[in-house]
């Protein structure tokens, strides 16, 4: 099995014309060889509460979710056929924050 390389960067900002705010999530998998991976699934759990989020890679491997709560702490997984899965935990998004994750 090949092994999952996952860059995302995560950013907060505020829905406009609405007092809540929101998380964006997005970045791309890529394997070993930094070959972007296409069609693997990103599934995002938000663990205060139970909430998942999941998504898809599309031929460059780049994927994005929006709208996500503020805070965390998160658990971001990575699985296509072929390659080991990949997760990431304990993920927090805070407010003004920019972030990189890498597997």
């Amino acid at each position: 099995m090949g092994t999952l390389v996952m860059v995302a960067s995560g950013f907060v900002a505020p829905l406009y014309g609405q007092q809540e705010t929101s998380v964006a999530l997005s970045g791309v998998v890529a394997d070993r060889n930094q070959v972007p991976v296409g069609a693997a699934q990103v599934v995002v759990d938000f663990l205060p509460t139970g909430g998942r989020y999941k998504t898809g890679t599309n031929a460059k491997g780049l994927f994005s979710l929006t709208g996500l709560p503020v805070g965390g702490p998160y658990a971001v997984a990575f699985e296509v056929v072929g390659y080991e899965p990949q997760c990431l935990e304990n993920v927090l998004l805070d407010l003004s924050e920019t972030r990189s994750l890498d597997i």
